[in-house]
C-alpha cells in the first residue's frame, strides 16, 4: 500500500520563507534608499530654497502720489544710502506713509532726523499710533518745524517687528520753498508714458537732438540724441507691467533729477513672451516760461526667459541689452559655458544641450518693486571642466537668508548635486553703488581657495579653507593701488604716500606670488597702472616737489619703467628724457599719456610739451559676447554656445536649491577711511568715488551729471546758468585767501573752467590763479567772456572764454571756494 505524503506543512514552510525573503528585500530597498538620501543630505547640506521677499516696503505719499519707495536695511549705516530717495514734505509737515508689511507684524515705529552730513540731530520721535488695514500699516510722521524750508535732511525710520527685529529705512526729506517739485515729477512721468504711444510721443520730439552724434543702432541705451523711432521703442508695442518705481533724486526749486524704473512686456507672433527692465533718468531745469529737459537717458535690458527660440545655430541670443551687462565664461574643455544676463546666472552643458538657470533674485510670485529692486551684481569667478561654478553676489540682498543686508556672498554651484552652496558672507555698511565700484576694481579668485577683493579703502585676501582673512593694502588711495583690467595682477606701495614709496609690492593673483620692486637711493616709486599684464612704474626724486600757488601738488617723475609681469623680459622698458620731468601721467588701455615739464625754480616748473607711449605687447582676446542687428529689436547681444550644444535639442532646467548653513559671516575690520569722498553720477549711472572734487566734477561734467559729497549735491552740470555776475567780488577776497591758507576752502584744483562756472552761477565767487600765479577772483561770465578781479592791485578785467580757458589750463586749473558755498 503506497504511502501518501502530506505536502501541507512543506507548502506553508515555503510560503513563510518566500514571505521572509520578500520582506527582507523590501526592508533592504528602504534602507538603501534612506541611506542614499542621508548620504546626499550629508554631502549637500541642509538644502533650502531661495525664500521670497518678506521684509516690508514703505511708500511715502508725496506730491499727490506714491513714490520714492523705501526698502528695509537690517543694519544701520552712515553710508549715503538715501541718495536715491528725496521726499517732499506736505505743507503741514505731516508725512503719510504706507507700510506694506505682508506677514510681518509691526510692533513699534520711531524716526530720527539729522542734517544731511549726519553731524547734527534735529529730531527724534517715537510713534505710538498707526492704523492696520489688510496687512498694511498706515502711519503719519509729525515732522517738527525744526526742519528748515529749502534744506535737505536725512530721515532714518526704524520699524520694530516681531519676526525679524528692527529694520531701518532711509530717505532725504525737504520742505519745498518753490513749490515746483510736482511739476518736475509730472513732466518726467508724462514724458515716459507718452513714449508708448507713437502719436502722443510726438509731443516729446521737441526735446530731441537727433542727428547730433547719437547712436541710432540700439534700443539698449537711448538719449536725446537718439532717433524718434528709438524713443518710441522701435515699434515693439510694449505694455507696462506692474507699478513703476518713481524717484526724485535731486531738487532745489529750479533743478530736478528724476528716475523711473518699470517692467514692460509683449507677446511675439510665435506665442513667446518678451520681458524688459527699463530705467529712465531725467535732468530738468526751470526756464522763464517752461521746464526744460536738459538730459534724458533710458536703458532697456531684456530678461532671458529660457525659451528654446533664443537658440539658433551656434548662438544663444540674449536680446536687447547694453555693454557691460552681459558676461560669459567658457570652461577649458569647452563643454560648459556660464552666462550672466541682466542679473541671472545660466549654465550651458554642450554634451546634453541643456541650459540651467543657476541663480536669480527674480520672484516667481512678485513682479513688483519689492523683488525687482536691482541693487546687486553677479560675477563669475571660475568655471571648471565638471561644470562647477564659483561666483559672487554683491550688493543689496532682496531675497533669501541675507535679505535686507548689503554685502558679498561667495557662492559655489556643484553641477553633480545641482545645488548652490554659500561659501562665505561678508557684510558691509557701504552702499550698493560703492560696493559695485569696489568689485569692478578687484574681486578675483585664486585657485578656488583664496578670494581677493577691494572693500572701502582697503584690499583683503580671504582664505576659503580656514575662513580667515589678511589685509594686503590698508589704504588703497594713498598707496596708489593699481589692478590690471583682467584682475590677474595688482600692485601697491608698501607705505601710504600719494607721492610714492621706497618699494612697490606686485602680486600675481593665481599664483599669489609677490615680487617687490625697490627704489634706488633718494628715489620714490609709484605704480601708475597696467598695460595689459605689464606694470608701469613711475620713478621720482625725493624733495623734487612741485609747489603751486603755495600748495604742494605733485612729485614729478624723472622716468617711467614698464615691467613685464610674466618675466619674459627681465629688463624693464624705460622712458626718460634728459632735463625733462614728467607730470599728469594717465594710463589708459594700451597708452600712457603724459606732460613734459621743465624746472624753473626750486619747487616750480612749467609745461613744455606732451607725449604718448603706446604699448604693442597687449594680447588680443576674442570677445565672448557679441552683437548683431535684428530687424525688430535693432542691436541684440549673443554668445556662442559650448561645444556639442545643439539648438534643436536644447532643453531648459532650473536649479533653485541653495544652502546657507555652512557659510560663516566674515566681518572684516574697517581699515583707514577715505574721508574725502566725492561721488559722481551721470546719465542714470554711478560713475565712481573720487579722491578730489576736481576729478569727480570733471567726470560728471562729461556725463551731464552731478556730484554728491557729505550727503548733499555739490555740483550739477544742468544747474549752470548761461550767464551770471556777482556783485562786489572784492568783499570775498579776505575770506577766500584765509580759507586757502588754513586748508578749509573747498579745493577745486584740476576742475575744468566750463564745469567750475557752476559755482559762480550759484552766487559763489571763486579764488583762481593765473598761469603766472596771480591771485584772482572769478565772479562772472557769459557765453563768450569771463569776468575777473585781480586781488593784488584791485583791477577788474575780462577775457574771452577761449583766453580764460587757455590761461587756467596752463595754470593747472587752480580754483577754490568757501566750503559753505552751494
Amino acid at each position: 500500500m503506497p504511502i501518501k505524503m502530506d505536502r501541507g506543512p512543506k507548502r506553508r514552510l515555503r510560503f513563510r520563507v518566500l514571505l521572509f525573503v520578500l520582506l527582507f528585500a523590501v526592508a533592504l530597498i528602504i534602507w538603501f534608499a534612506l541611506s542614499i538620501r542621508e548620504q546626499r543630505r550629508q554631502q549637500s547640506g541642509e538644502r533650502t530654497y531661495l525664500a521670497e521677499p518678506v521684509l516690508p516696503v514703505i511708500w511715502p505719499e508725496t506730491l499727490a502720489r506714491r513714490m520714492d519707495v523705501l526698502h528695509a536695511y537690517k543694519n544701520a549705516t552712515d553710508a549715503d544710502i538715501a541718495f536715491d530717495s528725496l521726499v517732499i514734505l506736505p505743507e503741514d509737515r505731516k508725512l503719510p506713509l504706507s507700510v506694506e508689511s505682508g506677514n510681518v507684524t509691526i510692533t513699534g515705529i520711531r524716526y530720527e532726523i539729522r542734517s544731511a552730513d549726519l553731524k547734527d540731530l534735529v529730531e527724534r520721535t517715537e510713534i505710538t499710533d498707526w492704523e492696520t488695514q489688510d496687512k498694511n500699516v498706515k502711519v503719519v510722521l509729525p515732522i517738527q518745524n525744526l526742519v528748515q524750508p529749502g534744506t535737505q535732511y536725512r530721515l532714518d525710520l526704524t520699524v520694530k517687528t516681531a519676526e525679524v527685529g528692527e529694520l531701518h529705512y532711509y530717505a532725504r526729506i525737504l520742505a519745498d520753498e518753490a513749490g515746483r517739485a510736482a511739476d518736475f515729477v509730472s513732466l518726467a512721468e508724462d514724458f515716459s508714458n507718452r513714449n508708448f504711444d507713437y502719436d502722443r510721443a510726438k509731443e516729446n520730439a521737441v526735446f530731441l537732438e537727433s542727428g547730433d552724434g547719437g547712436d541710432n543702432t540700439t534700443l539698449g541705451r537711448v538719449d536725446l540724441k537718439s532717433s524718434f523711432n528709438q524713443l518710441t521703442y522701435g515699434g515693439l508695442k510694449l505694455t507696462v507691467t506692474g507699478e513703476a518705481d518713481l524717484r526724485l533724486l535731486e531738487y532745489n526749486g529750479n533743478l530736478a533729477i528724476v528716475s523711473r524704473s518699470f517692467l514692460a512686456s509683449r507677446d511675439s507672433e510665435d506665442g513667446t513672451q518678451m520681458q524688459f527692465e527699463i530705467s529712465e533718468n531725467f535732468v530738468m531745469r526751470k526756464g522763464p516760461e517752461r521746464i526744460y529737459l536738459m538730459d534724458y537717458t533710458r536703458t532697456m535690458h531684456e530678461i532671458f526667459l529660457g525659451d528654446q527660440s533664443s537658440f539658433s545655430g551656434a548662438k544663444m541670443y540674449l536680446g536687447i541689452n547694453e555693454d557691460g551687462n552681459v558676461q560669459a565664461t567658457d570652461s577649458k574643455g569647452k563643454r560648459w559655458k556660464a552666462v550672466i544676463s541682466n542679473g541671472d546666472l545660466w549654465l550651458l552643458d554642450g554634451a546634453r544641450s541643456l541650459y540651467t538657470r543657476i541663480f536669480s533674485f527674480r520672484s516667481g510670485v512678485d513682479s513688483g518693486v519689492r523683488a525687482g529692486y536691482r541693487k546687486h551684481r553677479l560675477k563669475i569667478l571660475s568655471l571648471s571642466d565638471k561644470g562647477d561654478i564659483d561666483f559672487l553676489l554683491a550688493g543689496y540682498m532682496n531675497r533669501g537668508e541675507h535679505e535686507g543686508e548689503v554685502g558679498i556672498s561667495l557662492m559655489r554651484y556643484d553641477s553633480a548635486k545641482s545645488a548652490v552652496t554659500e561659501q562665505a558672507f561678508i557684510p558691509t555698511t557701504e552702499s550698493f553703488e560703492e560696493l559695485q565700484a569696489d568689485m569692478e576694481v578687484l574681486s578675483a579668485e585664486s585657485g578656488g581657495s583664496m578670494f581677493y577683493f577691494k572693500l572701502g579703502n582697503a584690499v583683503y585676501g580671504l582664505d576659503l579653507q580656514s575662513k580667515e582673512y589678511i589685509v594686503l593694502c590698508a589704504d588703497a588711495a594713498q598707496s596708489n593701488l593699481q589692478v590690471s583690467a583682467s584682475q590677474e595682477e595688482l600692485a601697491w606701495q608698501d607705505t601710504a604716500n600719494s607721492f610714492g614709496a621706497s618699494a612697490i609690492n606686485q602680486m600675481q593673483v593665481e599664483s599669489r606670488k609677490r615680487t617687490p620692486i625697490v627704489a634706488g637711493t633718494g628715489q620714490l616709486l609709484r605704480p601708475l597702472g597696467y598695460l595689459g599684464h605689464d606694470l608701469a612704474v613711475g620713478i621720482a626724486e625725493e624733495g623734487n616737489s612741485w609747489e603751486l600757488n603755495g600748495v604742494v601738488r605733485e612729485l614729478p617723475l624723472t622716468a617711467i619703467e614698464i615691467t613685464d609681469s610674466n618675466a619674459k623680459n627681465p629688463d624693464p622698458t624705460r622712458y626718460m628724457e634728459s632735463g625733462v620731468l614728467l607730470s599728469d601721467v594717465q594710463v589708459t588701455g594700451t597708452r600712457i599719456h603724459l606732460e613734459k615739464i621743465t624746472k624753473t625754480g626750486e619747487h616750480s616748473f612749467r609745461v613744455s610739451g606732451s607725449d604718448t607711449i603706446v604699448s604693442n605687447s597687449m594680447e588680443e582676446t576674442a570677445p565672448r559676447v557679441l552683437t548683431e542687428n535684428n530687424t525688430e529689436k535693432e542691436k541684440v547681444y549673443y554668445t556662442a554656445t559650448p561645444r556639442g550644444f545643439q539648438a534643436k535639442r536644447a532643453r531648459a532646467a532650473a536649479s533653485d536649491a541653495v544652502s546657507f548653513d555652512s557659510a560663516p559671516r566674515m566681518q572684516v575690520d574697517k581699515q583707514s577711511d577715505d574721508s574725502a569722498r566725492y561721488e559722481a553720477y551721470g546719465q542714470g549711472r554711478y560713475l565712481g568715488r573720487y579722491q578730489s572734487a576736481g576729478q569727480a566734477i570733471n567726470i560728471a561734467y562729461e556725463n551731464r551729471g552731478y556730484v554728491r559729497s557729505g550727503g548733499r549735491m555739490l555740483y550739477c552740470r544742468a544747474g549752470t546758468a548761461s550767464a551770471r555776475n556777482i556783485k562786489n567780488p572784492d568783499q570775498s577776497k579776505d575770506a577766500l585767501l584765509a580759507a586757502r591758507q588754513d586748508g578749509t576752502a573747498l579745493d577745486l584744483y584740476g576742475t575744468n573752467l566750463p564745469a567750475v562756472l557752476y559755482f559762480v552761477s550759484g552766487g559763489t565767487p571763486l579764488l583762481a590763479y593765473s598761469d603766472g600765479g596771480t591771485p584772482l577772483i572769478l565772479y562772472g561770465y557769459d557765453r563768450s567772456t569771463v569776468s575777473l578781479y585781480r586781488i593784488d592791485d584791485g583791477t577788474y578785467f575780462k577775457l574771452t572764454m577761449e583766453e580764460a580757458t587757455r590761461m587756467f589750463e596752463n595754470g593747472r586749473s587752480d580754483f577754490a571756494a568757501l566750503t559753505s558755498s552751494r
